[in-house]
């Protein structure tokens, strides 16, 4: 380090060193049924999808049911009803997650049973009933088929 004129300075010879950058990139299918043909831009041969594909939902991690901390610990007030389910489901944490347009959990290519959004960031769903003998992705699917892969293994 070198102060010149008040300021410190390092010397770069090398400038892929003192460089950064942040690559995202997103996967997800859009079944073909979904696109708009009359909207493909004037000069361009791709589609349109009907419907923003935006915002992607991702799964971040999963807990088992005796792990998750929104698990329901058995005390139930008169007006909610027990849920069935609470003793075998899986809590999945992620972003992106929506109650007005929930998805589809599949483990694999099984589906989950019975899927619930607690919020944007937490989901509830049942694993399947099949054991498997080898680990499978979860992946998420909205009801129109769009189809958002993720790196997570189940079990």
């Amino acid at each position: 380090m070198v102060p010149v004129s008040g300021l410190w300075t390092k010397r770069c010879d090398r400038m892929a060193e003192t460089w950064a950058s942040e690559q995202v990139r997103y996967n997800f299918y859009v079944p073909p049924v979904l696109f708009d043909q009359r909207d493909v831009p004037p000069g361009l041969s791709y589609p349109v999808p009907n419907r923003p594909v935006t915002p992607f939902p991702a799964v971040v991690k999963y807990l088992l049911p005796d792990r998750a901390s929104e698990a329901p610990k058995g005390h139930h007030t008169a007006r909610m009803q027990p849920n069935p389910h609470s003793a075998k489901m899986l809590t999945v944490y992620g972003e992106n997650f929506s109650k007005t347009d929930p998805l589809h959990v599949f483990f694999g290519s099984e589906p989950s049973p019975y899927v619930e959004v607690r919020c944007s960031e937490v989901m509830g769903c049942l694993p399947p009933e099949t054991e498997a003998a080898k680990r499978r992705p979860i992946i998420l699917v909205r009801d129109d088929g769009v189809v958002f892969p993720s790196s997570i293994l189940y079990p």
